[in-house]
């Protein structure tokens, strides 16, 4: 969670665009209150379709059940339910 209060960037690089994502929000949300028009269906980490990758920085992701451990380690997140804890590059 951020302690300063500030939002976390968040650069999409497939989309060539960055957004602030707040505290309290997914990265998900931040980019859906953007207009990103970015995949997802159940917004609940059990379908799958807002896999992502982060090339840089960090997400805390309670609930991705879904996702394997070699997923995890190669920095797949599901973006409903991805929140940052840095600054971010995502892949999406």
């Amino acid at each position: 969670m951020e302690t300063n209060g500030t939002a976390w960037r968040v650069r999409f690089s497939l989309a060539d665009a960055e957004v602030r994502c707040g505290p309290g929000d997914t990265v998900l949300d931040a980019a859906l209150q953007a207009g990103l028009p970015l995949s997802y269906w159940c917004r609940g980490a059990t379908c799958g379709m807002c896999r992502a990758t982060i090339v840089e920085g960090s997400v805390r992701q309670e609930a991705a059940l879904i996702l394997g451990d070699d997923e995890r380690a190669a920095g797949v997140a599901l973006l409903c339910v991805a929140r940052p804890l840095s600054d971010l590059v995502v892949e999406a």
